[in-house]
């Protein structure tokens, strides 16, 4: 007998990311032309929602850079940049989307990306949006 794989709310999506780590401080997806973030209520933000707003756009443009070589590199799996407060992984979701998260500096954001890659892989084509 099949399971029914539940339906998330794009919302609900970045919250179950946030749960993956406790060092996750901030996680988002772009979907369909739509953001959804979510912040850990008990850190610091240093952007506000114009700015996250933005630099998820130019993440989503630096992503399809990057699957421009896909061919000739293979597939992204995801990407990191280390910042001077944070640590931020961006990661493909379906054809045009992107998950984006942010870490404290100590986490081991390799580690933690497989397990947010695992999440998306189970659940990417339940967001209901």
């Amino acid at each position: 007998m099949a399971t029914l794989q539940k339906i998330l709310e794009p919302d609900q999506f970045v919250e179950e990311i946030l749960k993956i780590s406790p060092l996750i401080r901030f996680s988002a997806i772009y979907f369909e032309g739509n953001f959804y973030t979510k912040t850990r209520d008990d850190v610091e933000t240093y952007l506000d929602s114009y700015q996250t707003t933005k630099s998820m756009r130019y993440a989503v443009m630096r992503m399809i850079q990057r699957e421009e070589h896909s061919q000739k590199i293979g597939n992204v799996h995801y990407a990191l940049a280390k910042y001077d407060k944070v640590n931020r992984v961006t990661i493909p979701l379906g054809k045009d989307g992107l998950i984006m998260f942010s870490t404290e500096l100590e986490a081991e954001c390799d580690s933690i990306a497989e397990k947010v890659i695992e999440f998306k892989k189970k659940n990417e084509h339940s967001i209901n949006v």
